[in-house]
This record gives structure tokens, sequence and C-alpha cells, in this order.
């Protein structure tokens, strides 16, 4: 099976605009990912906050009424809050 990328994934179609399908969208892909990918993430869980916090940078980026900006930093230290699992050389790369 080939694998599936973040980018490309969510490339191929757009997100719902409720939080409980964005919230279910982001489970499957973490689950898909974490099989696909053992050696990645520890637990799914992690690969799941980890993509619900790509797609809140995302908005964040591409929002024209958000007037500051996310830098690498707080996004970062915002996501390790969430969890501690997610691995150091991942949120250094996003």
């Amino acid at each position: 099976m080939q694998k599936i990328l973040f980018r490309q994934f969510f490339a191929s179609f757009v997100l719902p605009p409720e939080s409980q399908q964005i919230d279910r969208v982001l489970n499957a892909f973490a689950n898909q990912y974490v099989e696909e990918n053992p050696s990645i993430f520890l637990n799914i869980d992690s690969a799941h906050i980890c993509s619900f916090a790509l797609v809140l940078l995302n908005s964040d980026i591409h929002n024209p009424n958000q007037a500051f900006k996310m830098t690498k930093s707080e996004f970062i230290r915002n996501t390790r809050m969430a969890s501690t699992l997610i691995p150091e050389e991942i949120l250094n790369v996003c």
C-alpha cells in the first residue's frame, strides 16, 4: 500500500466545516498513518494531535483576519503542551 502523506491526503479534498467531522477525518488519518509508519509516532493519539496542530497552523497562516501569525516556537510550544510524545524532529520540520 502506498504511504499516505499529510499534504497529499489533505490536498485531495476540502475539510468539512464542523469540528466533530474534522476530528473524525483526522482520527482516521492518524490511524492509517501510524499503521503504515509505525516507527514515527509512539501511538495514534500523538499522530492525531500532530495532524490537528497542523490543521490549526494552516488555518492560522491562511486566515486573512488573523492579525498575529503563530511563530514556529509558539507552534512547537503549543503542540508540546498537548503531547510530549511527539518527536521533537517532527515538530521542527513543520
